[in-house]
């Protein structure tokens, strides 16, 4: 049954509605919310217990899983002050949480949905409808998010280290993004966030003595086994790292301005040049200068998912006039030794909306 679920999951959450469809189960939900106001949350299991407890278990599941595909797809764009916001934070987000298989996947959802809270709170703060209450309270669940999201990666160190340096790296990203937003003539602060955002790199941020000292064989003066296992651990992440940035950005091309659309193709290029320097360094058996290309190339690559996504969402040029500035610092290879990667910070970014 374990397995059929998972499947099921899976395929669900690949299902998507059509424009029309999306518009017409909002306006049921939006219907039914007025008919019968929200009453204060249960816990997020109780959604999915009493289907547990009967001997129509996976009935019960398949209905809920198909049910929380639609919804989440209707839901998917709400924002707090409207009649589905409820229904995204209140429902489909716990109950993706309780259908997710491993402590990594859960851990990865409750990032997804930390960045939702920044993704709110710069949609309204471009709009100057982002009052000081409602901020305060999305940095809030930003903060509970990414905090259980570190408990949960603490389970699975090796797929943690990855995990959490992408997280930062689309964090700073976001911080950028932010301060980006907050240049409008008309724009809410995002203070509290941005404040929420830096406590969490913090937390994030490893030590950073030399890549892999540890490890190091000081008689040959070569990396141990465990060491060549972390760096191609490290250029397999970049590789799929710049994979999931080309979607993202192919998704959203159709919605960018010709100066934006140059500035990802940068942004892309420049991701792509530092993995071929790995891969060259790798070759040449220099694994520190190799794992620090991966590194900047995987925190690129992380960082250009953001950019073009709030480039879409918020109609502006969210990249950088420089695409080689803003990779993130340092990473924590799968054995917990660190990489040094670059270390320069950029909240530079080209004035205006777009084109």
């Amino acid at each position: 049954m374990n397995d059929t679920m998972k499947k099921l999951s899976k395929r669900m959450n690949r299902e998507s509605l059509t424009d029309a469809e999306r518009a017409h189960m909002r306006f049921v939900l939006e219907e039914y919310a007025a008919l019968r106001p929200a009453r204060t949350a249960a816990p997020a299991h109780s959604f999915v217990m009493p289907f547990v407890r009967g001997g129509y278990a996976l009935a019960g599941l398949i209905l809920v899983v198909g049910t929380s595909a639609a919804v989440a797809d209707a839901s998917q764009d709400a924002l707090p002050g409207q009649s589905l916001y409820g229904v995204k934070v209140g429902v489909v987000e716990p109950l993706q949480v309780a259908l997710a298989p491993t402590d990594i996947a859960k851990a990865e959802l409750r990032m997804s949905f930390a960045e939702n809270r920044i993704d709110e709170a710069a949609a309204l703060a471009k709009q100057g409808a982002l009052a000081s209450s409602t901020e305060v309270a999305l940095a809030q669940s930003f903060t509970a998010n990414a905090r259980q999201a570190a408990q949960d990666a603490a389970q699975d160190p090796a797929s943690a280290s990855f995990s959490n340096t992408t997280f930062a790296s689309e964090l700073s990203a976001y911080d950028d993004v932010l301060a980006k937003v907050a240049q409008g003539p008309s724009a809410s602060s995002t203070d509290a966030m941005r404040a929420a955002i830096g406590a969490r790199l913090l937390a994030l941020a490893p030590p950073r003595p030399a890549l892999f000292a540890a490890a190091m064989d000081t008689a040959s003066g070569t990396p141990d086994a465990q060491t060549a296992a972390d760096v191609t651990h490290l250029r397999n992440a970049s590789d799929a790292a710049l994979r999931a940035s080309s979607r993202a950005l192919a998704a959203a091309s159709t919605t960018l301005g010709t100066t934006t659309s140059a500035d990802a193709r940068s942004q892309l290029s420049h991701v792509r040049s530092l993995l071929e320097e790995g891969q060259a360094r790798l070759q040449a058996h220099d694994d520190n200068g190799a794992a620090a290309a991966f590194q900047d190339s995987l925190s690129a690559a992380a960082r250009l998912k953001v950019f073009a996504h709030a480039s879409a969402a918020l109609k502006i040029n969210a990249f950088p006039d420089d695409p080689a500035r803003g990779e993130s610092a340092t990473t924590t290879a799968p054995s917990g030794n660190p990489v040094q990667g670059s270390t320069h910070r950029s909240h530079h970014f080209r004035e205006g909306s777009d084109d």
